[in-house]
């Protein structure tokens, strides 16, 4: 940061301690201050508070290519309240800068069509998989612990599948989706005395993306609870709805080209997280039932 030196005279800042977070540089004087990389956003800003969206954090200046904040003590831990928090703040946000689009067929089309890809291909991966080490007479601690749960992937996989279907034909039957400000960079880190302080990722997009963030960070935190906080704030329809539970439940691709200890740990990785996936998608059913009203 070459302007450092004049930025400091320029606002009478005597600095007396740095330290980097991240990107960020810290600076210690009569107050704390953040200073960044100017990434514009002004405008985003005026937007939000013109929608009467206020917790998010504002520079309060600007020199050359640098911006500077006013620093925010960081007491958050990966606590429950914590996320509650957060995530009504987020469904706030979501609500006040809500508009509707067109919906392309030829791009949902394309979602869909990725999706079934990625299912296949996941499908004859991991089938693979199993069948080369049923061949070893002996097995590894990961291969064991794989075969042994093996029935748990095909499971997901296939509930994928439906889920993807249904998917389809719910957006072949709408004709406008929705998009909102969306914070794309999710995290307790990010969420300090209740503003959001980093907005640098921040675009406008389906509100389910800020969720699959949440979810993919966060799912073992009583992901249900933030869930119901969420969508009491803002009610997903069940095209949004059907979409996120497909973007979460798909599981990824794990190789085995580590020690026997890494590899059996992101083997129970992986089951952990379609064992929490199926417990949250059992208290969200209502995905099952018949919607007569089309939402």
């Amino acid at each position: 940061m070459m302007n450092l030196s004049n930025l400091f005279i320029k606002y009478n800042i005597k600095p007396y301690k740095y330290k980097y977070i991240n990107k960020a540089l810290i600076v210690y004087s009569d107050k704390i201050y953040v200073i960044k990389k100017n990434a514009y956003k002004e405008d985003l800003y005026n937007f939000l508070e013109g929608n009467d969206f206020n917790l998010f954090l504002r520079p309060i200046n600007y020199y050359e290519d640098l911006v500077i904040y006013n620093y925010l003590e960081n007491n958050n831990k990966i606590e429950l309240n914590n996320l509650l928090n957060m995530i009504n703040s987020l469904a706030i946000m979501h609500s006040k800068t809500t508009s509707f689009k067109e919906l392309s067929l030829d791009r949902v089309k394309e979602i869909y069509e990725g999706f079934n890809n990625n299912i296949d291909y996941l499908y004859n991966y991991y089938s693979s998989l199993e069948d080369s080490f049923n061949l070893n007479t002996f097995n590894s601690p990961e291969e064991y612990l794989f075969l042994r749960n093996i029935s748990y992937i095909y499971s997901n996989l296939d509930f994928c599948k439906y889920l993807n279907e249904l998917f389809y034909e719910l957006a072949n039957k709408s004709n406008k989706y929705r998009e909102c400000l969306i914070i794309n960079h999710l995290d307790i880190d990010n969420f300090i005395n209740g503003y959001f302080t980093n907005l640098d990722h921040a675009s406008i997009n389906s509100p389910v993306y800020d969720l699959i963030d949440l979810y993919k960070n966060y799912y073992d935190k009583d992901f249900n609870s933030l869930y119901k906080v969420y969508k009491s704030n803002y009610v997903l329809n069940r095209l949004e709805e059907v979409y996120f539970l497909l973007n979460i439940s798909i599981p990824w691709k794990i190789s085995f080209n580590d020690t026997h200890f890494n590899n059996t740990y992101n083997v129970h990785r992986l089951i952990d997280y379609i064992s929490y996936n199926h417990e949250f998608n059992l208290l969200n059913n209502k995905i099952y039932e018949k919607d007569n009203n089309g939402n």
